[in-house]
């Protein structure tokens, strides 16, 4: 927990929060919300890369 406790107070994104009595962590943004981004699904490449 205290771990968690260092990374939630000292990432300097603010990339995560508790709920108030710190039993769940969770992402700030990117995960609360299902987003439509209107593409359709295709084969991925043999290769692919990720930066």
């Amino acid at each position: 927990m205290e771990i968690l406790e260092e990374i939630v107070t000292t990432d300097n994104k603010q990339r995560y929060n508790f709920n108030t009595d710190k039993t769940l962590i969770r992402a700030n943004q990117g995960h609360s919300i299902p987003v439509d981004v209107e593409l359709s699904e295709q084969e991925p490449p043999e290769f692919l890369y990720h930066g």
